[in-house]
Order: C-alpha cells, then sequence, then structure tokens
C-alpha cells in the first residue's frame, strides 16, 4: 500500500510540474490503473478521487474553454487524502509514538 500512496503522490507532483493543460495519454492510462489499485486496497474514496481527476482531464481534452478550478480542488482532495495516510501509515508502523 505504500507503494501505491507513493505512486499516486508522484503523479500529483508530475500534474503540477508539466501543468494540467499538459495532459498525456499515459497520465490519464496511469490514473485509471491507479484507481483500480486503490479500490483493490480499499482506498474507496482515494480511488472515487482518482476517477473524477481522469474524467475532468478527459472533459478538458474535448472542450477548448474549460474550467480547471474542478480539477485543482481535485487534485488538492487527493493531496490531502496522500498526507492523512501517510500519517496514519507512520502512526501505526511506529506503534503510536
Amino acid at each position: 500500500m505504500i507503494d501505491l500512496i507513493d505512486d499516486i503522490e508522484l503523479i500529483i507532483i508530475n500534474i503540477f510540474q508539466t501543468g494540467v493543460q499538459s495532459i498525456t495519454e499515459e497520465l490519464l492510462s496511469e490514473l485509471d490503473i491507479l484507481s483500480k489499485k486503490s479500490h483493490i486496497f480499499s482506498l474507496t474514496y482515494l480511488a472515487k478521487e482518482l476517477e473524477t481527476l481522469h474524467k475532468y482531464f478527459v472533459e478538458r481534452t474535448y472542450h477548448s474553454e474549460y474550467d480547471d478550478d474542478k480539477i485543482m480542488r481535485t487534485i488538492a482532495t487527493i493531496s490531502q487524502s496522500i498526507m492523512i495516510l501517510k500519517n496514519k501509515i507512520n502512526y501505526d508502523l511506529t506503534g503510536g509514538y
């Protein structure tokens, strides 16, 4: 599960570095795969947010005038979820210390 969370975090960092205007088919495919893996680990909320982000990027591809606020809010939600999950994992691994 730690590897999955790290992979999701790398995707989010990649999106920030390249910008939401330059989303590739490879990135869309990776979002889909990560969403499915999240479901396997019962990270349903995170999986749904990844699916939503994927949907927004697909919509953005086909609409020249698209409001990026929805995309940015979803990215922020995913980032917060990653932070919470990492803190929980760290807490569990250290025995609460």
